[in-house]
């Protein structure tokens, strides 16, 4: 085998890895190589705390996701008749659901986010920061809209 099919091995092998096959067995058959070459492979780039870091975030997400619904849940008990909160707690009851979403639902996501922030610093820009620190945490994602639309 050629440098070149084994970093495309080695490279392959890794992202089924970091995508939580971690079963060195199977890794070893898909790709043909030994048992002992995924273990080193693993060992030596340090694979693990790629994989402990992406489960990390993955968690850090699914808290976030969990606020956002509590908060956007507590929005719509207090206004259930306001159709931008009825769909963005429909879209995170969905995001919930299938924590890996398809492309048009993030883009739909985006754009409902651009819209549903716009509209909350025209009626009312504490609702949008509320918005903003439960979902991105203190970022600057106001800031980001307004440049935005000054732009």
């Amino acid at each position: 085998m050629n440098s070149r099919d084994y970093r495309e091995k080695r490279e392959l092998a890794k992202q089924l890895y970091l995508k939580g096959e971690t079963e060195v067995v199977k890794l070893a058959k898909t790709f043909s190589v030994s048992e002992n070459t995924i273990r080193n492979w693993i060992k030596k780039y340090d694979w693990k705390s790629e994989l402990d870091e992406i489960t990390s975030l993955e968690d850090d997400i699914k808290l976030a996701i969990k606020k956002a619904l509590i908060k956007a849940l507590s929005e719509y008990s207090r206004a259930p008749q306001d159709t931008a909160l009825q769909s963005l707690v429909s879209l995170l009851r969905q995001y919930k659901k299938e924590f890996e979403p398809n492309r048009d639902f993030v883009e739909y996501l985006k754009k409902f986010l651009d819209w549903i922030v716009d509209f909350f610093l025209i009626k009312d820009e504490n609702i949008a920061k509320a918005i903003q620190r439960e979902i991105l945490g203190d970022g600057g994602i106001i800031e980001y809209f307004r440049e935005r639309a000054s732009s």
